[in-house]
């Protein structure tokens, strides 16, 4: 489910979707690997003694997906990082795997160029992680 939504997201984008077809797209390479250390002055949320007594895991995820295009020649890098979001009420996860940073970095004809999809800095605003009390 997260993969068809990462890449509908992909699509959308007018500079990823003029070098990547949807029929000639191929995955290259992929990791997603939970975070085993987190940096409390960025998320202080997890500055917590309940919660760092009773978890060891943040329920967040760093990885990468690479693709390559068969048509274009073109090969990106999607850098992912996940979170954790609160749903609607109180103790309720809305959505266990949230995008909170995504970038791409496409190499075409020995050009790079980075696109970013989800900025880090302007989803961290608004959204904060919902930290699990297992």
């Amino acid at each position: 489910m997260k993969e068809t939504y990462l890449r509908d997201m992909m699509y959308n984008n007018p500079e990823i979707a003029e070098l990547f077809d949807e029929e000639t797209i191929h995955v290259l390479d992929y990791d997603l690997e939970y975070d085993k250390h987190i940096d409390t002055e960025k998320f202080p949320e997890y500055n917590n003694r309940v919660w760092n007594f009773f978890n060891s895991d943040t329920g967040m995820c760093t990885g990468h997906f690479k693709f390559g295009d068969l048509e274009s020649g073109a090969t990106m890098t999607l850098k992912i990082k996940t979170m954790p979001a609160p749903g609607k009420f109180r103790y309720q996860v809305g959505e266990p795997y949230y995008f909170y940073d995504l970038r791409a970095d496409i190499v075409h004809n020995g050009v790079y160029k980075e696109v970013v999809l989800v900025d880090e800095n302007e989803t961290l605003k608004k959204t904060r992680p919902f930290l699990y009390l297992i």
